[in-house]
Formats: structure tokens, sequence, C-alpha cells
């Protein structure tokens, strides 16, 4: 169904089951479906829509914002970096002369490992004292799922986007 508001098009899937309300769900993608129950008209369906239409387009549009693809990073001396909730210029982070983009990728990568261990370090040194527990290992890794985890046998890891993003430690 396509429903006219604001000089823009809204296009909704209507689902009608046995329920007591009508609801409007946007998903991740920007689809919109009317849950309506079972002989509500369409007419009932376009004023729930156009109701909450304004939202509704707000909402498409933080969604379409959200999916444009970000810009490719440059590795460029003067190129900014964020690193413990602060942003720095590339050469105040590693030393970045005759480097070439991947060799400067690269040593970004590894300056960010190293910096989250030794963050990660000092803040378990604080609590082994208080649990009376010593990790066997500490490891940093890249995970887009999980943050840390912590084994039976003391081994810790601990994702590297932790340190970069973390404003404290």
């Amino acid at each position: 169904m396509k429903i006219e508001f604001e000089n823009k098009t809204i296009e909704v899937n209507v689902l009608y089951g046995i329920r007591k309300k009508i609801s409007i769900h946007i998903d991740s993608m920007g689809l919109i479906t009317v849950k309506a129950p079972n002989g509500t008209s369409n007419e009932m369906v376009m004023n729930a829509v156009k109701h909450h239409g304004k939202r509704i387009l707000e909402q498409l549009h933080t969604i379409a914002e959200a999916r444009n693809i970000p810009k490719t990073r440059e590795y460029q001396d003067e190129g900014k970096f964020l690193h413990l909730g602060k942003y720095y210029f590339l050469h105040e982070l590693i030393e970045t002369k005759e480097l070439n983009e991947e060799e400067l990728k690269n040593s970004l990568k590894k300056f960010y490992f190293s910096s989250c261990k030794k963050i990660v370090g000092e803040r378990i040194k604080i609590y082994q004292t208080q649990l009376k527990v010593k990790p066997k290992t500490i490891e940093v890794v890249e995970s887009r799922t999980k943050w840390g985890s912590c084994s039976s046998d003391k081994k810790i890891r601990v994702c590297k986007i932790l340190c970069v993003n973390s404003k404290t430690y």
C-alpha cells in the first residue's frame, strides 16, 4: 500500500491478524509493516500511517543516513584517528615518515593493539588483587560481536575497539 504524506510516498506492507490494535514496525532496511486486526479498513490503516507520518519519515531518513557507505579512511600524516576518546593526528600516534599507506595502516593497528594490551593489563592488576585471581594470558583480538571473554582456564580476551573508543581506563 502506498500512502502520500508531506509530498512523499510511504510504502507499507499490511499484515492482518488476530489482534486488538494497529501497530507500525520499521526494520533496519527501512521496510514498513503495519499489523492490523482482521477486518480493519484501508482507510484506518492509512490514517494510522498518516498520524505517525512525521516520525516514520524521520526514522526512514535516519536509516538511510546510517546505510550510507562511510568514506574510505586516508592514512596520511594529518589524518585524525580516535584513541581513548580523543582524536589525534596520525603522526601523534605513530611514526609516519617514509611509510606507504599499507605500512601506516599496519603500524597504526599494532599501536592500537599494544596500547589496548597495556591499558587492559593495568586494569586487570587492580582486579586481580581484589579477586585474588591472576589470568594466565591476556589477549587483544578483533571482534565485531563480542567485547571480551574470560575462559575457565583463566584466559582473557578483549576486543581492541573498546580501547580505541574508551574515554576512561
